[in-house]
């Protein structure tokens, strides 16, 4: 897993998540949704 401050914005963790839907990238949208709070 790739932890860059790109991931922080959550544009680039959108992007991934529209294009693959898969159960990891939601787990990551919540891992930098926590990070950010």
């Amino acid at each position: 897993m790739i932890f860059s401050p790109q991931y922080k914005t959550g544009d680039l963790t959108n992007k991934k998540t529209k294009r693959t839907f898969t159960p990891e990238s939601a787990i990551m949208r919540k891992a930098v949704s926590t990070l950010t709070c």
